[in-house]
């Protein structure tokens, strides 16, 4: 037997429900320093602090996956030691 797939239930997902985003607001990065003036530390912290919380959370949620995925040249998990460097206190850059 075959099943179908009924396309007219009324929990079917509107299509303009899709392009909501669902995703928290994360600060916006202020681009208007001069760059010249930075060092490399500073533009790193420019650059990658929109990222880092977005990271952080897919980090977290997905650790249980990831700790078995994410291992090094040796056999050593990565994954807690990198959880350790995005704490939401911790510099971007370490």
């Amino acid at each position: 037997s075959i099943a179908s797939i009924p396309t007219s239930d009324s929990t079917t997902i509107n299509k303009k429900q899709l392009t909501e985003s669902k995703l928290p607001d994360y600060p916006k990065a202020n681009f208007n320093s001069n760059e010249s003036s930075m060092n490399i530390t500073e533009k790193l912290e420019r650059a990658l602090s929109n990222i880092a919380p977005f990271l952080r959370d897919i980090f977290i949620e997905f650790s249980h996956i990831l700790t078995k995925t994410l291992v090094g040249s040796y056999g050593q998990e990565l994954l807690p030691n990198g959880l350790h460097a995005l704490k939401p206190t911790a510099s971007v850059v370490e």
